[in-house]
């Protein structure tokens, strides 16, 4: 049986010891081990390793420190949908389970964050083992491109004034708000970026690099965008067989890569893509549904959760801490699934692994009331969701041209510092509920003083 991923250990007891970690921490997920049968020498790892690639899934090969040889030799040259992984112990089955856990953690992180400068091109290469300093293949981190210069803005020095019409700056944001931003191999910036209304602080760690030119890049990147893609859809085909395919679409460019799969796989007649309104949206968001959704022939239903009145009507509003809004979204959206449910229902996700721990832990497909749920951009990147739309002629929201990172309300509380104010500087707040909107401000800035105070002990 297919599945997303298909894990290769070098014997049966690592294999034990690995099937261990993933029946205590992804419940749900249908995972294949398969091992190389003790294979010992570099020559017999890549040999038996031959036998089990496949373009229609995501290999994971772990070894262990006996075997760091064969790493040396594989890490460098496997192709993009295969992660090379060292486990820091002489054999897999030496790690207890919750450190296997993590290690599994960093190979799938791995697989959506090798990125390589390729000086050859003018071009940064996805699904190559990084040649950038400070770059990390963690978890917790995501990468996408600049496409417009918008970060390196943020330092208010002279290197603001460089940008030039296509070119592209890769962004690395790490914990704690840290943003790498690179220009050719050298590491141009390190921006933090709060989340409260802070300031701003940037640091210039290297002189300016050679310029990526995102007409090359996105040549450079075709095929193996090709490659992902039919691993998505060959996820979505291990799902079953459907009347009728669901795709909640935001206007942020996951659902959007999302919806352009199901269409891929499933043709116009069947997709159906839900917008849900909270009424506190951008009204950019709506604007680029209906716009995209004429452009690509589709049927768009819509949707309203009233945070609104709720909020206007005394509920707090929402924080890192009760993030209530989410909920009634999904008791939106799930209300408009039952009302146009014909026949057996897909329910096609943008969820990616990098945009929560939450989500991360999700199957990639999962049963959900009578409906199932698959989300094939799972072990995506940002970067790899921008181009794959660029690549297929769907341009990103607007908003994204503007700065932003993400997208939905604008009393949204992961909106970043730098993303409020962006909102003052192109006037975005003039659709906005000014009584709303004010109070957020408010809120935002509270945090900021409390995380001062916090800084000070």
């Amino acid at each position: 049986m297919r599945t997303l991923l298909r894990l290769i250990v070098r014997s049966k007891k690592d294999k034990d010891a690995l099937e261990a970690a993933i029946n205590a921490f992804y419940t749900g997920w249908k995972i294949n081990i398969y091992t190389l049968k003790g294979a010992r020498t570099p020559e017999k790892i890549i040999e038996n390793l031959l036998r089990y690639y496949t373009d229609k899934e995501f290999i994971l090969l772990l070894l262990g420190r006996e075997d760091v040889e064969a790493y040396r030799q594989l890490i460098q040259g496997s192709p993009p949908n295969v992660a090379v992984h060292l486990v820091p112990k002489a054999k897999i089955r030496n790690a207890r389970t919750a450190e296997l856990f993590w290690e599994l953690e960093k190979a799938r992180a791995t697989l959506r964050l090798r990125i390589r400068w390729n000086s050859v091109h003018n071009a940064y290469e996805l699904g190559k083992m990084p040649n950038l300093r400070e770059y990390e293949l963690m978890p917790y981190n995501d990468v996408f491109f600049d496409l417009i210069g918008a970060y390196i803005k943020l330092t208010q020095t002279p290197d603001r004034e460089k940008t030039r019409n296509g070119e592209v700056y890769l962004v690395q944001r790490a914990l704690g708000g840290l943003h790498r931003l690179y220009q050719g191999e050298k590491l141009f910036y390190k921006i933090t970026i709060p989340d409260a209304l802070c300031s701003i602080k940037w640091e210039k760690v290297e002189d300016e690099g050679e310029h990526a030119e995102l007409y090359n890049t996105l040549k450079v990147n075709k095929r193996m965008l090709e490659l992902y893609e039919q691993i998505s859809l060959s996820l979505l085909d291990s799902a079953g067989s459907f009347d009728k395919i669901i795709v909640p679409w935001s206007g942020g460019k996951d659902s959007t890569a999302a919806l352009l799969l199901a269409l891929k796989k499933y043709g116009r007649k069947k997709v159906t893509a839900v917008y849900v309104n909270t009424l506190v949206d951008f009204p950019e968001n709506e604007e680029y549904v209906e716009k995209t959704a004429k452009q690509l022939g589709i049927k768009l239903v819509k949707a309203v959760a009233d945070l609104k009145t709720k909020i206007r009507q005394g509920v707090p509003l929402p924080s890192h801490e009760n993030r209530w809004c989410t909920g009634e979204k999904i008791k939106a959206l799930k209300r408009t699934i039952r009302e146009i449910a014909d026949g057996k229902m897909l329910v096609i996700s943008g969820d990616r692994d990098s945009e929560s721990r939450a989500r991360s832990k999700r199957p990639p497909i999962r049963k959900e009331e009578y409906w199932t749920v698959a989300s094939p951009l799972k072990l995506w990147s940002t970067a790899h969701v921008q181009f794959y739309l660029l690549i297929n002629g769907v341009q990103l929201n607007p908003l994204y041209y503007k700065g932003f990172y993400r997208l939905g309300c604008y009393i949204c509380p992961s909106l970043r510092s730098w993303e409020i104010k962006l909102i003052q500087k192109y006037g975005l707040d003039k659709g906005f509920d000014e009584i709303l909107y004010k109070k957020f401000i408010t809120m935002k800035k509270a945090e900021c003083i409390s995380r001062r105070r916090i800084e000070l002990y």
